[in-house]
């Protein structure tokens, strides 16, 4: 129960720094082939993948779309890295929101992307946060 709550509280303080969700896939039933193998063992840890809301992605969409349309005065005037970098990066209120929640938990976290959009976190076994 300390796993689940651990991670409803990581869903919260995400959902609340960008006040966007999207739900991305959802199962009405379990799967047929689905088998529960009982509790996890004690060296477990599961390691999520988490996207942190981008800086300004309508921004990137306009800049993108104008200059792949002929026609238009920004065509072929591609991007830099550091442009995307700051279309994409997230905010640093965004990345203090994700990695304060996760230090005052004792979770580790690692930026897994070059922008800082992808960031994995790493939860121990249930067994090991009580």
């Amino acid at each position: 129960m300390g796993l689940f709550k651990l991670l409803a509280s990581l869903f919260a303080i995400v959902v609340a720094s960008t006040g966007i969700l999207v739900l991305h896939e959802h199962r009405a039933v379990v799967p047929s082939r689905f088998v529960s193998k009982g509790a996890v063992p004690t060296n477990e840890v599961l390691t999520l993948r988490v996207g942190l809301a981008l800086n300004h992605l309508v921004g990137l969409e306009t800049k993108l779309t104008s200059v792949a349309t002929p026609g238009s005065h920004k065509f072929r005037q591609w991007l830099s890295k550091d442009e995307v970098k700051a279309f994409v990066q997230p905010s640093p209120e965004t990345v203090s929101a994700f990695t304060g929640f996760a230090s005052a938990n004792s979770l580790k976290t690692a930026a897994i992307s070059p922008n800082g959009e992808w960031w994995s976190i790493t939860l121990p076994s249930p067994k090991q946060t009580n």
